[in-house]
């Protein structure tokens, strides 16, 4: 300005020299609704108008999801593996086995929608989702490596006349150079050969631009390197706006890791406005074992002022596998949940999601990796043993977990076959070694011990009884004097009184001997057994069975 006016208490007036008029421009979240505005509480700061206005985001956002390869999104705090991620090195990390690194969805400033998006130049990007929960091996995929290459394949709504297309992407490990090829319904493609710059040293190469500038990565323990500033970089291409846009295809020229892409916009020609909607995903990468089921949330994204509703259809399911939407048809959202049986065919597969409105339709894709439900196997040691030995009668139980099972497992044990009229069957008893806890893939142990009873045979005690002996006497010395010490005249009555001191002899010598007998015992019958042991956690159980020999 040429010159201002003096205050009156500076005298008043037109003062001289250069003043100038300040332009402050602050980008908003536009997922947000402003509410309200703080000025500065500064008596040095003067503002003398604000305005707010509306940005004008658009383009038409293709749909990467079904062909997402590897992790490249993680939340501030969210720890993956050294093999996953971006790019290796994790400068400053705090993880002994190594780190590697990716893109922080807060510094890139994603949004928290679904899917997460942000805005360059007026266009939307959406993304893939976010991984927000540590991860130790398998990480949400969310971007996809160039090489070998993929074909993005517009739905048929999509099918279109634009005049640009922008993809959001970047080169690691130095960089790379990419092939980008934008196929038509007629005609020949237009091909560009992209170098790629590296995330972290932006070389301004052709058709590339920063889309987000100087962020920290994040490492595999979940903490910002703040002494990296790395980019995510726009590359931006002209479309022959008289044609019909039907595919792109990108495919790294040089090697793996080297190009990875993360959003893809379309810019619509003016001649390309027609009603119409898309299909987005999150997650758009879904894990489930046998058994159990998994969900993903299935947005209608309206174009052209579309207002109808959409039904929901899956193909592609692999066998066993079943598909259920919770809204169908839909203006917006609907839950899709995948279940698995328990003998669902394991693997990965491409489920397709198609909604329909009218003559309308849109499709997009699910990455479903069925996985064999997590089990244990038991095995057990054979035992032979002598009725009643107390050593070499245990049996060694091992429990042998698979396809990631943890947890407590509790052992019982039955004889489920024995030899015919057995006698004194064996106990078995684990004792305190069940329940067993597996914590890792290695096997753990427990010890079943069998109890077997030893044969016995009968026998006779004879104890002394003291107080029994004087009958035993006192009849031989009757017997004597009978005999022998009677005079001539009492030996009539010899016959009888002779009969009567054997009689007490006999008696005598009975209460003197008395007697205990002892009863036999033939112990545990020989012969072969089975024994079915049985592991039981929630609801898997897994039998085997152990071979017990009685000698």
């Amino acid at each position: 300005m040429p010159y201002f006016n003096l205050s009156a208490s500076n005298g008043g007036g037109k003062g001289s020299g250069q003043r100038n008029l300040y332009f402050y421009e602050f980008f908003l979240n536009n997922a947000k609704i402003v509410a309200s505005l703080t000025l500065p509480n500064n008596p040095n700061v003067l503002v003398l108008a604000a305005t707010l206005t509306t940005q004008n985001v658009g383009g038409t956002q293709a749909s990467l999801s079904g062909e997402y390869n590897i992790a490249g999104l993680f939340a501030n705090g969210t720890t993956f593996p050294a093999n996953a991620g971006m790019d290796g090195g994790g400068d400053g990390c705090t993880l002994s086995s190594g780190c590697a690194d990716a893109y922080s969805s807060q510094q890139l400033g994603l949004t928290s929608a679904t899917p997460p998006s942000l805005t360059f130049n007026s266009l939307l990007f959406n993304f893939g989702t976010v991984n927000t929960v540590d991860c130790t091996t398998a990480c949400i995929l969310d971007a996809i490596d160039l090489n070998p290459g993929t074909t993005i394949t517009l739905p048929s709504n999509q099918e279109a006349e634009y005049s640009t297309m922008t993809l959001l992407g970047t080169g690691v490990q130095g960089g790379g150079t990419a092939a980008v090829t934008i196929n038509y319904t007629t005609g020949s493609p237009d091909t560009f050969t992209q170098i790629f710059s590296d995330w972290c040293n932006y070389a301004s190469n052709a058709n590339e631009t920063i889309a987000v500038g100087k962020m920290s990565r994040i490492n595999s323990d979940g903490t910002l390197n703040t002494n990296a500033a790395c980019n995510l970089y726009a590359y931006t291409y002209p479309v022959d706006a008289t044609r019909t846009v039907e595919s792109v295809a990108l495919a790294n020229a040089s090697g793996p890791f080297q190009t990875i892409a993360f959003a893809l916009t379309l810019t619509p020609s003016s001649a390309s406005s027609a009603a119409g909607f898309t299909l987005s995903d999150s997650p758009s990468t879904l894990s489930v074992n046998q058994g159990s089921s998994g969900t993903s949330t299935i947005t209608v994204n309206p174009t052209g002022g579309f207002t109808g509703s959409v039904t929901l259809a899956a193909s592609g399911l692999p066998s066993g596998v079943t598909a259920s939407f919770g809204t169908n048809p839909t203006t917006g959202g609907s839950v899709l949940t995948l279940t698995a049986s328990s003998t669902a065919t394991t693997g990965l597969a491409r489920v397709t999601i198609t909604g329909t409105s009218g003559s309308l339709s849109a499709t997009n894709t699910i990455a479903l990796t069925v996985a064999a439900a997590p089990t244990f196997t038991i095995s057990g040691t054979p035992v032979t043993v002598a009725p009643g030995a107390s050593t070499g009668n245990t049996s060694t139980i091992t429990i042998t977990p698979s396809e990631g099972f943890t947890g407590s497992v509790t052992l019982t044990a039955v004889i489920t076959s024995h030899p015919v009229d057995v006698l004194n069957a064996p106990t078995l008893s684990f004792g305190s070694t069940s329940p067993v806890r597996i914590t890792g893939t290695t096997a753990e142990t427990a010890t079943l011990t069998i109890t077997t009873t030893a044969a016995t045979r009968a026998a006779l005690a004879y104890p002394a009884r003291p107080g029994a002996r004087w009958y035993a006497a006192s009849g031989a010395a009757l017997a004597c004097l009978l005999l022998f010490g009677l005079p001539a005249q009492w030996r009539r009555w010899q016959r009888m009184l002779g009969m009567f001191a054997l009689l007490v002899t006999l008696v005598g010598s009975v209460l003197a001997c008395g007697g205990n007998r002892t009863p036999s015992n033939p112990g545990t019958t020989a012969g072969t057994y089975t024994i079915t042991v049985t592991g039981t956690s929630g609801t898997i159980t897994s039998t085997s069975t152990v071979s017990l020999t009685v000698q």
